[in-house]
């Protein structure tokens, strides 16, 4: 064998070597991303939950007067939008509904200051909710990155 034949086969297994591995570094950036959307989705599904109980012991109420039935990400309208501000002991001029983001909790004859169970006014995936206070998490609606991003809050 020539040394032009050797650095031929040379070059042909650096060239292999380096196809392989780059497709192991997509496929381990592949299996991290999906963890980490796990591990994302688990953790939003966490914070609303949490943010449902810190609400109703906040409260004082059992149940969910008008849980909502309709998928959303809009945490200003979750978990009941529809409960009248004078069913909550506040005057009618004030903000209805047991909300988890612009809560208003507070029988001053405003709409502001309000209270915010959770730090974020939309969320990745939908939610719904049971009377009992039971949270069903739905589809994502919004990507992680449009999230980190602030995108639509």
């Amino acid at each position: 064998m020539d040394n032009k034949q050797a650095l031929s086969k040379q070059q042909g297994f650096v060239i292999t070597m380096l196809v392989i591995g780059i497709s192991t570094l997509g496929v381990l950036a592949t299996v991290s991303v999906d963890r980490w959307e796990e591990t994302s989705q688990g953790t939003e599904f966490h914070n609303v939950q949490s943010a449902v109980i810190a609400m109703m012991v906040d409260n004082n109420i059992n149940t969910i007067p008008n849980p909502i039935t309709i998928a959303t990400n809009d945490m200003g309208a979750y978990p009941d939008a529809a409960t009248p501000a004078t069913a909550k002991g506040l005057s009618a001029g004030e903000k209805g509904g047991y909300l988890l983001y612009g809560h208003d909790k507070v029988a001053d004859g405003e709409t502001w200051p309000t209270a915010n169970y959770i730090s974020f006014a939309k969320t990745i995936w939908t939610y719904t909710i049971y009377k009992d206070g039971t949270v069903v998490q739905g589809a994502r609606i919004r990507s992680i990155d449009e999230k980190a991003k602030g995108g639509g809050d």
